[in-house]
Order: C-alpha cells, then sequence, then structure tokens
C-alpha cells in the first residue's frame, strides 16, 4: 500500500516538471515575439519619421520659394503704385497751374502753335527729326541747367526740339510708341515735367507756350 502512493506521487511530480518546463518555454517564446514586434515597430516609425521629415524639408523649400515670389510681386506692385501716384499728382499740378494761369488768349495761341506742329512733314523735317535720339537728354539737361532770361533763345530752341520730337511720334502717320515711351521715361527721368511746369510761370509768352504744349502731349502719353 505504501509502495503504490509512492509511485503515484512521482508521476504527479514529472506532469509537474513538465507542465512548468513547457509553460516556461511558451513564456519565453511570448517574450521573444513581443520583443521582435516592438523593435519591428520601432524601426517602422523611425523609417516613417524620416520620410515625414524630408517631405517636411521639401516643403520648407517650396514655402521659401513661393514667399520669395510673392514679395518680389509686392514690390513690383508697389513701385508701379508709386510712379502712378506721382504722374497723377504731377497731372493734378498740371491742372491745377493751367486753370490758375492760362488765360482763352492763351490757350487760343497754344492751339494755333499745336496746329503749326501737326501739319505735314517734309523730307528734310523728317530727316533731321529721326536723327535727333528719341529720349532727348540733350535737350533735357539744357531744360533743366538754363533761366529763362539768361539763356531765352538756347532755352527756346531745346524746348521747341522736345516739342517736335514728341508731336512727331504721336502724329498718326509717323506714330512709333517704343519712342514715344522712350521719350516719356526720358521725362521722367531728368524730372522734366517739374521744371516744365515751373517754365509755365515764366514771363515770356514764348517760353510758356512750348512748356504747356509739351506738358499737354507728354503726359497723356505716360499715362497710357
Amino acid at each position: 500500500m505504501e509502495s503504490h502512493w509512492h509511485v503515484d506521487d512521482s508521476m504527479t511530480a514529472n506532469e509537474i516538471i513538465a507542465t512548468v518546463a513547457f509553460s516556461g518555454l511558451l513564456l519565453f517564446c511570448v517574450v521573444f515575439l513581443a520583443q521582435f514586434w516592438i523593435a519591428r515597430s520601432e524601426d517602422k516609425k523611425t523609417k516613417d519619421y524620416g520620410k515625414k521629415g524630408c517631405g517636411y524639408t521639401e516643403s520648407n523649400k517650396m514655402t521659401s520659394k513661393k514667399c520669395d515670389e510673392i514679395r518680389r510681386v509686392s514690390l513690383q506692385k508697389a513701385e508701379m503704385l508709386r510712379r502712378r501716384v506721382m504722374l497723377r499728382n504731377v497731372d493734378r499740378e498740371i491742372d491745377k497751374v493751367s486753370g490758375c494761369s492760362v488765360s482763352e488768349s492763351f490757350s487760343s495761341s497754344s492751339q494755333e502753335l499745336d496746329s503749326a506742329n501737326s501739319t505735314q512733314y517734309t523730307f528734310q523735317q523728317i530727316k533731321y527729326l529721326n536723327e535727333i535720339a528719341a529720349d532727348c537728354t540733350i535737350q533735357l539737361e539744357i531744360v533743366a541747367r538754363c533761366n529763362g532770361q539768361q539763356h531765352k533763345h538756347e532755352l527756346i530752341q531745346a524746348l521747341q526740339i522736345l516739342l517736335d520730337v514728341i508731336t512727331f511720334y504721336l502724329a498718326p502717320e509717323h506714330r512709333d510708341l517704343n519712342k514715344v515711351t522712350i521719350f516719356c521715361n526720358s521725362l521722367v527721368k531728368h524730372d522734366g515735367l517739374t521744371r516744365l511746369q515751373h517754365l509755365q510761370k515764366e514771363a515770356d509768352n514764348e517760353i510758356q507756350l512750348l512748356a504747356t504744349a509739351i506738358i499737354e502731349k507728354a503726359v497723356p502719353a505716360i499715362w497710357h
């Protein structure tokens, strides 16, 4: 009887040992698989973060380029607006001065002078005007430095050339918008409009007429 119980206890112990061993092996496998899964997940996260980082860098570059382009366009628009405001102010000043100082007889004389410059051109006149630089830099420099009384003849001659040139290139039969643009840009560059406004106040009637006639032709051309 005692021997029978001893055998049963031994078998139970073996079963327990086998069960514990199997459980330990199973637990080891579970831990190993868990560590493998965690390591793989971390590696995947690292790769995904790297891809996102590259995409973010490229996005930053594109955003920077776009900002630079927007800034450049804004500066161009600001410069165009500044120039338009300047020309509008000049135009208003011209209207103000003309309205206050030009009488009916003066206006009539200006129209006669304008009409005289709009007649048909001879071959020699066309050749002469084509030889004059469209920017009229020489004439504008003379107008800028000459005093109406002390250099009257030289000033009148320069003003007449300016009027002849702008009239010639605005005339339908000789219209050249490229040269008109060159003339107007040069006029603005040399502050010619301001100088012509001052000459409108000169005592000499001929200088007043020439200055007014040039302004009346140049300002609309600048705006268009």
